[in-house]
């Protein structure tokens, strides 16, 4: 199982295979838990998708070395779409919970991210704090993503992209053109 990322500082696209030697610690109490996690800065996170492909899957963050899940409480569209436009996979198709693409392992570091869509980033999402969620792995969250996206700096790969439509609905249209002519010359040839 590979998993893809986005490097928080880069931005750059990365694949690896998934680490699974960390341990879940089981806190004796919700406070000792809050207090293990309270300093938590979750602007130190990288995101990847895991259990999919490159634009589908588990959201996982990066946080304090191990990768975690996030959460399906409050997880809608604009959270996917914001995690997708991160990952440079286009727009979100859909935002599934209820570990969609299966249960994830070791902690789950998000829960309630709310995001406006607007975002470039998860870590910009308003958190009510990383690692103080009540979830279990049976509720994480995932998203599907249109699976490419337009460069907004690239205004010469647009115009590729544009002339390729413009072309290929030519081609449709000739092609329209001709089957419908080629119909109209048996039906002629019927009579």
């Amino acid at each position: 199982m590979r998993h893809t990322y986005a490097s928080q500082r880069t931005g750059a696209l990365q694949t690896e295979e998934p680490d699974f030697s960390y341990e879940r610690h089981e806190f004796a109490s919700e406070e000792e838990r809050d207090l293990v996690y309270e300093n938590i800065d979750f602007k130190s996170t990288s995101v990847r998708l895991a259990n999919g492909s490159s634009c589908s899957g588990r959201v996982e963050v990066h946080h304090d070395g191990h990768w975690g899940s996030v959460c399906d409480d409050g997880w809608d569209w604009l959270d996917a779409r914001v995690v997708c436009r991160e990952l440079g996979c286009g727009d979100a198709i859909s935002a599934p919970g209820g570990a969609h693409f299966g249960r994830g392992v070791g902690p789950v570091w998000v829960y309630n991210a709310t995001c406006t869509g607007s975002e470039s980033s998860l870590t910009q999402c308003v958190n009510p704090g990383v690692g103080t969620s009540n979830c279990n792995h049976g509720e994480d969250a995932g998203v599907v993503c249109a699976g490419f996206s337009y460069p907004a700096s690239s205004s010469v790969l647009l115009c590729r992209v544009h002339a390729a439509v413009i072309i290929c609905g030519l081609t449709g249209m000739i092609l329209a053109v001709i089957i419908t002519e080629v119909k109209t010359r048996r039906r002629r040839a019927e009579f």
